[in-house]
């Protein structure tokens, strides 16, 4: 191995993570390093369809962990954790699946992540 594609490994394998690191403190919560959660509210005709029951499924050929549940208010509330690029195909695959249902996502995220084991669906609040 030349000295030059050495020096190209060492710099993608030991420094890369550092420089991303450091660009993701600096610019804030738009770039994500590492697993970080997704919570998310669907509004819309979203009980009594099987929505829960199709966002466990989606889950399991995906790599994410969290829950699912109905919310008094008619909504559903999905708690995700993952790897970002995951966690956007998963929820790409979710309002896929589901367009007809819902109206609205309102979201939030947080690198909060390794709570959770397993995808699964929870019972309502109260």
């Amino acid at each position: 191995m030349s000295v030059g594609a050495h020096t190209r490994l060492r710099f993608r394998a030991g420094l890369a993570p550092s420089l991303l690191e450091r660009a993701a403190r600096a610019w804030g919560p738009g770039l994500q390093w590492g697993p970080m959660r997704h919570t998310v509210v669907y509004e819309g005709r979203v009980q009594g369809v099987g929505f829960r029951a199709t966002v466990r499924e989606i889950a399991r050929r995906h790599e994410v962990a969290g829950w699912v549940r109905n919310e008094p208010d008619g909504s559903v509330r999905m708690e995700a954790e993952g790897e970002p690029e995951e966690l956007t195909r998963f929820r790409a695959a979710i309002r896929d699946t589901m367009k007809s249902f819902i109206a609205r996502e309102r979201e939030q995220t947080s690198d909060d992540a390794g709570t959770f084991e397993g995808f699964e669906v929870r019972r309502s609040p109260g």
